[in-house]
């Protein structure tokens, strides 16, 4: 069952893009007007200098149909995503009051409609790898500053994006093997991945810290052990030995 043609969830990743400082566009605002299946998606973005295209669908079921994106949008999809581009399915399911939404690269879109005609939204059915679950947020702009109100929040790209930005920057260093030397294209892809890095740096030290105290704990077990072992044979040492007739 649809819920609409996704206009709605449109305008809402519209705000992220609007919050984020990014440049954005509607499909519907570039000149030419092209409806329904003839559209390329629905909104064009840029980040890290990389070219987004979107494509946006909301469904009030527990699964969608792989057709609600036509021939022609899974073909302006991939070509963005063979030219280096992110191409992206975002789909907003909305039951009752509640609503979640995700976002699936277009590579693995087709990839999981192989033989099937609907993908399903419910957790323990609905696939991890390659589909990312936004949630909502407040938005840092590209400088750090935070925009909005406390409670505007809006759904989060970011790191579906930082994930797909990675990926595309691993995957030309190893096409391109004279970029393995140039700091210059490696220092964004080690600041995107500081949060991740910090985060890990973090929990090794706090396994580092525990694994101090079990071997501290054990130590101090070890030397209270040795030390009733000593203090049991000096005991035995002042007992007298009866002599055998």
């Amino acid at each position: 069952m649809r819920a609409g043609d996704g206009k709605q969830f449109e305008r809402e990743i519209r705000r992220f893009w609007a919050m984020l400082g990014s440049y954005s566009q509607s499909l519907d605002a570039v000149g030419v007007q092209l409806c329904g299946p003839q559209r390329a998606g629905d909104r064009v973005g840029c980040f890290r200098g990389f070219y987004v295209l979107q494509e946006c669908k909301e469904v009030r079921a527990e699964e969608i149909a792989y057709k609600r994106v036509t021939s022609t949008q899974t073909r302006h999809l991939q070509a963005v995503a063979q030219s280096g581009g992110i191409g992206l399915v975002l789909v907003k399911q909305i039951l009752g009051n509640q609503s979640r939404a995700w976002a699936i690269p277009i590579e693995s879109w087709l990839r999981l409609q192989t033989g099937k005609s609907t993908l399903s939204l419910q957790d323990g059915r609905r696939p991890t790898a390659g589909v990312y679950e936004l949630h909502k947020a407040r938005i840092r702009d590209m400088s750090g500053r935070i925009e909005g109100t406390p409670n505007d929040l809006v759904w989060d790209l970011r790191p579906a994006l930082e994930a797909e930005w990675l990926r595309r920057m691993v995957d030309q260093a190893r096409q391109h093997a004279d970029l393995l030397t140039r700091h210059d294209f490696f220092t964004p892809i080690v600041l995107a991945r500081l949060p991740e890095l910090r985060a890990e740096l973090e929990r090794t030290r706090r396994e580092l810290r525990a694994a101090q105290q079990a071997y501290a704990a054990e130590a101090e077990e070890a030397l209270s052990q040795r030390a009733r072992a000593d203090h049991l044979q000096a005991d035995l040492a002042h007992i007298p030995c009866k002599e055998t007739p």
